[in-house]
């Protein structure tokens, strides 16, 4: 069994979903799960499940191993910046199109473990499919965990 806290900036409908999947699954634990919007609001339903709200996206990637980048392409940057000196070795799971790995770690300034997932829209439905690439400094237990919250 894994102890990974897992964390989400940005809580809309994507990360709502991954969340919900994992959670249900039994995958991950409400206690291991931390999430930061914006609109607060949109975390309210993951903090009545027990699940911890950050004040601030680089409150949330110092806490966790895994940080899900599940906001709109055209703020990815400014997030990056935030957490871009917070700690290294988190591994990143980006969420959005034409976002790439290479501008992701150039964004950061170091070589940080990317992995980049294109789910599609019935992943709100439980019933999705999503494809997954990473390339090093990712290790295939890292790996293996993102892929399995895809599974559920």
């Amino acid at each position: 069994m894994h102890n990974y806290k897992i964390g989400f900036i940005g809580c809309g409908n994507i990360a709502s979903a991954i969340i919900r999947g994992s959670l249900n699954s039994g995958y991950i634990k409400s206690k291991d799960l931390y999430v930061f919007d914006t609109d607060f609001s949109k975390c309210s339903e993951f903090v009545s499940l027990g699940s911890a709200i950050c004040e601030s996206a680089a409150e949330l990637a110092e806490k966790c191993d895994f940080v899900f980048l599940t906001v709109k392409p055209q703020v990815y940057d400014i997030v990056l910046q935030e957490i871009k000196n917070v700690k290294s070795n988190v591994c990143y799971v980006a969420v959005a199109a034409g976002i790439t790995i290479k501008h992701i770690k150039n964004v950061l300034g170091f070589d940080a473990p990317v992995i980049r997932i294109m789910p599609n829209t019935p992943l709100m439905y439980g019933e999705g499919a999503s494809a997954l690439v990473y390339q090093s400094p990712v290790s295939e237990d890292q790996f293996s965990f993102i892929k399995g919250m895809f599974d559920c």
